[in-house]
């Protein structure tokens, strides 16, 4: 199957798994079934994601992880089987610049900007489970 897809703006990320496609915009994310490519929900109220931050979790829990906030490192998780939100937490003080779900989607690793730490989640609680700093310590 192909399929072509426009959008007035620029696709900035793309992930799928053995169930879901997702689209990241600027300003959106857009959720389609994978077997059959047609649209399952768009979600509209994301804040500026200049950078396309987002992850998908693997087919099974289908969840993905975006920036809930343009300035605070927080993270929103969102379930695309059941299509609803699932949790927020803060995972730093500033802006994330990046986030990855694990093999089997249990956990989540971000880090901001400052790049300084990168911090273990437990999905979809939000508890921090691990803290890696750089540099030395005493």
């Amino acid at each position: 199957m192909i399929c072509v897809y426009k959008f007035i703006k620029s696709v900035l990320n793309v992930k799928l798994n053995r169930d879901r496609v997702v689209v990241c915009l600027e300003d959106s994310i857009h959720i389609y079934v994978l077997k059959d490519m047609k649209l399952l929900h768009t979600i509209l109220d994301t804040p500026l994601n200049r950078l396309g931050l987002i992850d998908l979790s693997p087919a099974g829990s289908s969840l993905i992880a975006y920036p809930a906030s343009a300035e605070a490192g927080s993270v929103h998780i969102f379930d695309c089987m059941n299509l609803s939100a699932v949790n927020t937490f803060t995972a730093h003080d500033g802006p994330l610049a990046c986030l990855k779900f694990n093999a089997d989607g249990t956990m989540i690793a971000t880090a901001s900007t400052k790049g300084t730490v990168i911090r273990v989640y437990s999905v979809p609680q939000g508890t921090r489970l691990f803290e890696f700093r750089r540099g030395m310590s005493r």
